[in-house]
């Protein structure tokens, strides 16, 4: 193994028995012995040159990424997946061994771009996450500094195109939730834009998780949405997993009530909050009151059974629904969507046809819900 930097060199160069790395992992190398050196060249080079250092480390995992694309683009998942899990696993294995710890942001963060190509959004964002998580450690922690990494921005969605994954992830979510934006402003009279939500949500720390599990929720939406064929059947199967879509973005707005409206235990009591400090309820004291005056009724107490779907979600998009003899604002009864699909999915399986034959309108509302709540 041997370095070359410094000098005319643009870019330190890693050697591996004559060859430049880039060349070397196109012939058959032990990985194992190759990751042994490298973090041994390392552990060195910390301790003399950190500028350097840091380039090296960078040199040394790009160096994979050729060979990584070319399995991406002819569509191995597995095996490109297969290649970043090998160079984790020989790290982990030195630093074991050694006591030492390397920076592994960037392998994470290609591993979960691996799944994330082959839509598997449950493991491909978990390593997108593990790339954040070895981004605060390696900056201490210093939101600077580790908000400016890749894996930060993909998580938080944010608009920058020199992101590796910006094309096939993060400009595509954030058109998504511009049309939703777009919709919610025609419906409400907000001016609401996505400047608005990003200042106001994606890039306000004080919603860090809910904004985390957000992007999550809404990558599963548009994946599930992408594969359905057009004119198929309803099952049972489509109209329970729809249920966790819905159920899924309900979370978030309970979340965001709850950090809104403390101390809100339920979404019952973050509903009720909200409409009160809008002026939509001003006779009621509490949601149980809220909820006995609503016809019909959006949940019961103690919250199983609740009411079915299939009964109350029609007469919230149609608005039918009534508050006192009075039919509900529009806002109201999405704030009420969210409540009653937040109790009806956290305690009951039974099949709902209607959260298929109107899925678009009840996720529709549910981000105009998210969106009300975040004003």
């Amino acid at each position: 193994m041997t370095l070359r930097y410094g000098g005319s060199l643009p870019r330190p160069q890693i050697m591996w028995d004559g060859l430049d790395l880039v060349n070397a992992l196109r012939t058959p190398v032990p990985t194992d012995e190759l990751v042994h050196d490298v973090c041994e060249l390392l552990c060195i080079l910390l301790k003399s040159d950190k500028h350097y250092w840091h380039a090296t480390l960078n040199r040394f995992f790009e160096a994979f990424t050729p060979t990584w694309k070319s399995l991406v683009r002819e569509g191995k998942i597995s095996d490109a997946a297969s290649m970043w899990i090998h160079v984790l696993s020989s790290v982990r294995a030195w630093e074991n061994r050694s006591g030492n710890l390397i920076h592994k942001g960037t392998p994470y963060y290609f591993l979960g771009a691996t799944y994330l190509y082959g839509y598997d959004f449950d493991r491909g964002l978990r390593y997108i996450f593990d790339a954040f998580e070895e981004d605060k450690r390696a900056t201490s922690g210093d939101p600077t500094l580790y908000k400016a990494m890749p894996a930060y921005k993909v998580a938080s969605l944010i608009d920058q195109p020199d992101n590796y994954l910006y094309p096939e992830l993060v400009l595509p979510a954030r058109i998504r939730i511009d049309g939703f934006l777009k919709e919610y402003r025609s419906r409400s009279g907000s001016t609401m834009q996505m400047a608005d939500f990003e200042s106001k949500f994606l890039s306000n720390s004080v919603f860090e998780i809910q904004k985390f599990f957000f992007v999550y929720s809404l990558l599963e939406t548009i994946k599930h949405e992408a594969t359905w064929e057009p004119g198929s059947v309803r099952n049972e199967f489509s109209e329970m997993r729809n249920r966790d879509l819905l159920f899924d973005l309900c979370i978030v707005v309970d979340e965001i009530l709850r950090v809104r409206f403390p101390p809100a235990t339920f979404i019952s009591a973050g509903v009720f909050n909200l409409c009160r400090s809008k002026g939509w309820v001003t006779l009621d004291s509490n949601s149980t009151q809220l909820n006995q005056n609503l016809n019909p009724k959006v949940a019961e107490f103690p919250p199983t059974p609740t009411p079915r779907p299939d009964v109350v979600v029609p007469t919230l998009l149609d608005r039918t629904m009534t508050y006192r003899g009075a039919h509900l604002s529009q806002e109201m009864s999405w704030m009420l969507l969210a409540w009653h699909l937040r109790n009806y999915a956290a305690h009951d399986l039974s099949p709902q046809g209607v959260l298929v034959k109107r899925h678009n309108e009840i996720t529709q509302a549910l981000m105009n819900a998210l969106f009300t709540a975040i004003e």
